[in-house]
């Protein structure tokens, strides 16, 4: 999940246990969301690389970068490290 939510995420091994966390914070009518891995804030361009990011801007980032099809999740699901390069 950490590739497709930051693709230039550098992971060299897939954690045994990973945390994710969302918080939600409430500002003025809006909400804004910070999204933690292992306790360190992740920071996404659609949000200037700020740590806290519009409902908005948040959703747009994971619209941009999840694989949310059912056809495509197939196709992820079904390649193997051989079709990686590292």
């Amino acid at each position: 999940m950490m590739v497709a939510m930051i693709p230039d995420y550098k992971l060299d091994i897939v954690q045994y246990a990973t945390t994710l966390i969302f918080e939600l914070y409430r500002k003025g009518d809006g909400m804004l969301v910070k999204t933690l891995y292992l306790g360190e804030p992740l920071k996404f361009e659609e949000c200037d690389n700020n740590e806290y990011c519009s409902f908005e801007n948040w959703f747009k980032h994971m619209d941009n970068n999840l694989v949310t099809d059912s056809n495509d999740l197939k196709t992820q699901c079904a390649r193997t490290a051989e079709d990686y390069q590292f």
